[in-house]
């Protein structure tokens, strides 16, 4: 794209298709709205700068066939989807991938021959409104995820790093959904942004039918949430913090603050303990 150039929304799509590897795209800053689709069997496409689709949900970023590999870069886009039982490969490496738009904003609940390499990458999910957000992560492996609008749900069992919990204030809040498993690998495991009188939330999609947060040990420490259905398990100490809310139909979560022994040492026989 030229630079300075404006692509204008309207009944159009843009498609790459090939089946060759080494095809490059670069934007130059440019604002691409309309939906892009990548599709060729044994095609593979490598972004060369950040790439921008703009905010509507309609403007979907689609990988069909082939192997798109965002170089570590940025991509913003209304959705992602990649459901399908095609050889196709997704690289996300440490870029920010933004979903803007509402329904289903990231879909690879079909993995089938998908491979995705998440690297050090964030998927956020951003939109504030009362319409639902559905990440659909198909039981592969993130990296981290931020829920920074509202009503987001995330379905299936996936792995991540780490969850970032950022919907403080929000009516809905994180929705898990009923009877799945989250696997935190990393990181501190789940992050929020709350604070007094300022709650994130975190629930399930069924009243008293809860969602499991796993992780295999050491802790997982937040504070100011909201927590409904919800089991943590996995081997790690979950603490939801003295300022937390216990709702109902919890399990494995402790609301008190996080003991972390964070060093011991003696010096000149004084024993230090650093809590």
């Amino acid at each position: 794209m030229g630079t300075g150039m404006t692509v204008t929304s309207g009944t159009v799509s843009l498609q790459f298709i090939s089946t060759s590897t080494g095809n490059t795209i670069t934007s130059n800053g440019v604002q691409m709205n309309i939906p892009i689709t990548f599709n060729g069997v044994g095609g593979g496409w490598s972004l060369q700068d950040n790439l921008n689709m703009g905010g509507a949900s309609a403007r979907t970023l689609t990988l069909t066939n082939g192997t798109f590999n965002a170089n570590g870069y940025n991509v913003t886009a209304g959705a992602f989807s990649s459901s399908n039982s095609n050889t196709r490969t997704i690289t996300m490496a440490s870029g920010t991938w933004t979903l803007t738009g509402t329904g289903t904003v990231w879909t690879t609940s079909t993995s089938t021959n998908l491979t995705l390499t998440s690297g050090t990458s964030t998927i956020v999910i951003n939109d504030t409104s009362a319409t639902s957000k559905t990440f659909s992560g198909g039981g592969l492996i993130y990296y981290n995820l931020t829920a920074s609008g509202d009503n987001i749900i995330v379905a299936g069992s996936n792995t991540f790093n780490q969850i970032n919990n950022n919907t403080a204030g929000r009516t809905n809040g994180l929705i898990m959904t009923s009877g799945t498993t989250q696997t935190l690998a990393g990181g501190y495991g789940m992050t929020t942004n709350g604070s007094a009188g300022n709650l994130a939330k975190l629930t399930s999609t069924v009243a008293g039918s809860p969602a499991t947060l796993s992780r295999a040990g050491g802790i997982v420490g937040v504070d100011y949430m909201s927590i409904k259905d919800s089991t943590a398990t996995g081997g790690a100490t979950f603490y939801a913090g003295y300022n937390s809310t216990n709702v109902s139909g919890n399990t494995g979560w402790i609301f008190e603050e996080a003991r972390r022994i964070q060093g011991v040492s003696s010096i000149s026989g004084i024993l230090s303990i650093t809590l």
